[in-house]
């Protein structure tokens, strides 16, 4: 609680003084640091756990890779994502997916957030081309999002938010046949707004 309302110092107290420390009480107080900023203290309460021998789970590495997005740790997010499987046996699913493409998207890497969208095991949601897409934006690459309009324009999400920034990216670039498709596909498509995943877990019994 406290770590979610931004008082980490008497959450860091109260986890201290803990006799046992559940994988949810590590997960929220890494979540705690990444989402307040304090992003070196989150990877350093991270790699603490995992050296005593405590396996993260997959809400754990959802906080570690937003935390390494938010910093521009390039090397270390794909260091991490890589160990879901390599060390822990854990499968990334589309939150971990979107982190990652996020991560090299904001730092300009647009053809190696694409191959990983190419090499996903199952299709790419909104927020996955959306972090892609807004990497696009950041950069401003208009011919790369020309590139791959096909695959952007195509997709049935159910995002607004996406189809919004997609339709305004085209028009900047003068495409404005593609901003009228993109705005007639929000039209034909009941969407809604997708909620942004907690970085902090609950303890089941709370």
């Amino acid at each position: 609680m406290y770590a979610r309302c931004g008082d980490l110092q008497m959450a860091q107290r109260v986890f201290d003084n803990m006799t046992e420390r559940s994988i949810v009480s590590w997960s929220a107080m890494i979540g705690g640091y990444a989402m307040h900023g304090y992003i070196d203290d989150s990877i350093s309460l991270f790699n603490r756990m995992v050296e005593l021998g405590i396996k993260p789970n997959d809400v754990t590495f959802m906080n570690i890779l937003s935390a390494c997005s938010h910093a521009g740790y390039v090397e270390k997010g794909k260091f991490y994502f890589n160990s879901m499987v390599r060390d822990f046996g854990i499968m990334p699913n589309s939150e971990h997916y979107a982190c990652l493409v996020d991560l090299l998207s904001r730092a300009g890497d647009l053809h190696g957030a694409f191959e990983v969208i190419n090499s996903m095991p199952f299709p790419a949601d909104a927020s996955i081309w959306g972090a892609l897409v807004n990497g696009c934006r950041i950069h401003q690459r208009l011919d790369f999002l020309n590139g791959i309009k096909r695959d952007l324009v195509n997709m049935d999400a159910d995002d607004s938010g996406y189809y919004t920034l997609l339709s305004n990216l085209f028009a900047e670039g003068g495409n404005w046949n593609e901003s009228k498709v993109v705005k007639s596909r929000m039209r034909s498509l009941a969407l809604k707004k997708v909620h942004g995943y907690s970085m902090i877990e609950t303890e089941s019994n709370s």
